[in-house]
């Protein structure tokens, strides 16, 4: 990367290797999900299911487990790309499209919400009052160990090379912000 890159180059840098990393993933996934059928193929037809050990049954739980997984995500990938078609494309102002609507605003409203007892409350000032509680019991900070904290962090994909990453949170010069402004 160039020493003195402008906000915008960075910028385009950062997409870029955010889409190469995103091309990777999908290949890999793809590449474990057909590994995992494999896997389970071969243990499968290798012995009769009753006779199988244990071991082999987890093991096919297991590679079952990571199986649905991997096309949940896939899942909600095409659903997430099927909503963007249909931003992209709009509507017409159809009937169609006014039901569905209606239906998604129907759908997507809170009438009732039980709260901590057991008890149904039912006024908007309640069911807000009761989603604040809960939310802020949920999220509130809760004294933490360090193996949790670097569990999280195991979680978290590496997308770019230490050198990558520096270049991203280096300061920005005043140069590179007005140049970015009045282009």
């Amino acid at each position: 990367m160039a020493p003195f890159m402008t906000f915008r180059e960075k910028i385009q840098s950062l997409r870029s290797v955010a889409k190469d990393w995103q091309i990777r993933k999908k290949r890999k996934d793809k590449q474990e999900l057909k590994d995992i059928q494999n896997d389970l193929d071969i243990l499968i037809n290798s012995a009769d299911l009753d006779s199988l050990s244990l071991e082999q049954k987890g093991l096919i739980r297991n590679l079952e487990k990571k199986k649905q997984l991997l096309l949940l995500k896939e899942e909600a990938s095409w659903r997430l790309k099927s909503r963007a078609i249909w931003l992209k494309e709009g509507d017409r102002n159809t009937k169609f499209f006014h039901n569905y609507a209606n239906a998604r605003r129907g759908k997507n409203s809170i009438w009732r919400i039980e709260d901590g007892k057991g008890d149904f409350l039912y006024s908007q000032q309640e069911i807000s009052a009761e989603a604040t509680r809960f939310f802020h019991n949920q999220y509130r900070r809760q004294e933490s160990n360090i193996s949790d904290v670097l569990w999280a962090v195991e979680l978290v994909p590496e997308m770019f090379d230490e050198a990558t990453n520096e270049s991203f949170f280096k300061p920005i010069s005043e140069e590179e912000l007005l140049s970015v402004f009045f282009v």
